[in-house]
């Protein structure tokens, strides 16, 4: 049950830092510090999966 708990939350943190990254390239211009935001999206996507299954990977 607890593994399942994590799945949802690690789904919806995923899910969250898709949304954060679609938002910021739209408001702001796509040129603007693109380097930054695809090493935080890329960060967020590395902690979600590890959220989801690190007991899988590790």
């Amino acid at each position: 049950m607890k593994d399942k708990i994590w799945n949802v939350a690690g789904f919806f943190f995923v899910l969250f830092i898709f949304m954060s990254f679609f938002y910021i390239c739209m408001v702001e211009p796509p040129y603007h510090d693109w380097f930054t935001k695809v090493w935080t999206f890329m960060i967020g996507i590395g902690i979600g999966a590890l959220m989801c299954w690190g007991d899988e990977i590790l």
